[in-house]
């Protein structure tokens, strides 16, 4: 929420870092929107711009809470059930045009219903949990390279390995 308010993509452990506690809280019991009008100043002590981690999980929560203005946690659980679903379909689909469609259903059917998937997947829970879509579909793309002539495998491998790159954005940790 620290980008909603305008305060940046930053950490802190000291002052700075109850302040972002304390509106993580405001934010989550509903009694704040957090933009740069409504956030209380920040301390500057102890705090530091975010460097170690990728941004595509604080950007993800930043326009999710922009656009409904509520705490982005539903919002955030949403988007991965989306992208999840996603990944199931993509993986129902390679497996079915590798083999054959009945394997590719079953496989579809047993990624989405895969009870340790179901509860790891949560991004909330763990932000690696959005990335099996980014994973199925850098396969797809390197699947659907080949066989195909030069120019459209090269289109499609830059495609597989910007979709990895995407991806690389929501990962947890370097």
């Amino acid at each position: 929420y620290g980008l909603d308010a305008g305060y940046g993509y930053i950490s802190s452990q000291g002052q700075g870092g109850v302040a972002l506690k304390a509106l993580y809280a405001q934010i989550n019991s509903q009694e704040r929107v957090a933009t740069s009008q409504t956030a209380p100043p920040l301390p500057k002590d102890d705090v530091h711009y975010e460097m170690l981690h990728p941004p595509g999980m604080a950007i993800l929560v930043a326009v999710l809470h922009w656009l409904t203005h509520r705490p982005a946690d539903l919002a955030v659980e949403l988007v991965g059930l989306v992208l999840d679903s996603f990944a199931a379909v993509l993986l129902c689909w390679l497996v079915g045009d590798a083999l054959s469609p009945e394997v590719g259903g079953i496989t579809g059917l047993i990624n989405a219903f895969f009870p340790p998937m179901a509860f790891g997947s949560a991004a909330s829970r763990a932000p690696e949990g959005i990335m099996a879509v980014f994973i199925v579909g850098a396969v797809v793309c390197v699947w659907l390279a080949m066989n195909r002539e030069q120019l459209r495998w090269l289109r499609w491998c830059l495609m597989g390995g910007g979709v990895l790159g995407v991806g690389c954005y929501f990962r947890p940790d370097y």
